[in-house]
């Protein structure tokens, strides 16, 4: 995608900005190599730039906190939560290996600072999702609430692992501190994200479907805002409307599948994945 982006505003500037660039691209090119001499050096360095900058954004947000901050406990924290949402995109070749670098980034966050409520709050979010162990996340969340009550955004990545757990009850409880302790926050559709994961997991599809399609309609990159969405609409028998939905999912993981989900989400209970799969198979997402 970034090479595709960098690729297409390449192209615009260098047509925009260069007449005999225009002219050599429509076959109309006049004086032999001369637009080679007068425009290529400057397309090249531009070429350069606009396709080399964003892989060096992404080597700076990986290595930042080593490089620059080793002692900052909330880069090492963020840097975490980057690489698993990484995994979560879909986008990590080796999530294994993903899992790894974002205990060690999360890990080292707590260490560095033990009384550090986001970084706490953090690793309770990484030990829920990577590692499926409940019962340290909510220890972890329990420290994090007891050292900053007013933290809102630990009352919402709390949030997912009362959905995991099977209370997704306490989770809406959550989400709805959050609300009042950051009822401006810019991020907010993240937030809503979760609500329609909570209300999926209660099976009031009505709602979560009401709220899904804000959420995927103000963030539609995310590929995790997608699935609740598509499962509730296929409880509700919404088909044509969920295809809709899982062409896009699927135009951003490819791979997705009922199958794949299986293996990777982490719900605690049996009987809360099935119900959470058969909702997607209604809805006609690939079985895998």
């Amino acid at each position: 995608m970034l090479m595709f982006l960098g690729s297409a505003l390449f192209a615009l500037v260098f047509l925009l900005i260069a007449p005999a660039s225009r002219a050599f691209l429509v076959g109309s090119v006049s004086g032999g190599s001369a637009w080679f001499w007068s425009w290529a050096p400057f397309s090249f360095i531009l070429a350069a730039v606009v396709l080399v900058a964003p892989f060096v954004s992404i080597y700076l947000i990986r290595t930042w906190p080593e490089k620059v901050e080793p002692e900052n406990p909330m880069a090492a924290a963020w840097t975490a939560y980057w690489h698993l949402f990484y995994v979560g995109q879909g986008w990590s070749q080796n999530s294994k290996k993903s899992f790894e670098t974002v205990r060690e980034h999360a890990v080292r966050a707590i260490r560095l600072d033990p009384d550090n409520a986001e970084a706490l709050g953090i690793y309770a979010h990484v030990c829920a999702f990577a590692d499926r162990d409940f019962d340290s996340a909510l220890h972890y969340y329990d420290r994090a609430f007891r050292l900053n009550p007013n933290l809102a955004i630990i009352w919402a990545l709390s949030a997912p692992t009362y959905c995991y757990i099977g209370q997704p009850e306490k989770a809406l409880r959550q989400l709805d501190r959050y609300k009042e302790l950051a009822p401006f926050h810019p991020y907010f559709f993240w937030v809503e994200n979760l609500y329609t994961v909570a209300y999926t997991f209660l099976g009031d599809y009505e709602q979560a479907v009401t709220v899904g399609r804000r959420a995927v309609k103000t963030n539609p990159d995310f590929v995790n805002g997608y699935k609740p969405l598509i499962a509730s609409l296929g409880y509700l028998g919404r088909r044509d409307e969920a295809q809709e939905y899982i062409d896009k999912l699927l135009s951003i993981e490819p791979g997705f599948t009922i199958k794949r989900f299986a293996a990777v989400y982490p719900i605690q209970k049996d009987s809360d994945r099935q119900r959470y799969m058969e909702g997607l198979r209604l809805a006609g997402v690939p079985e895998g």
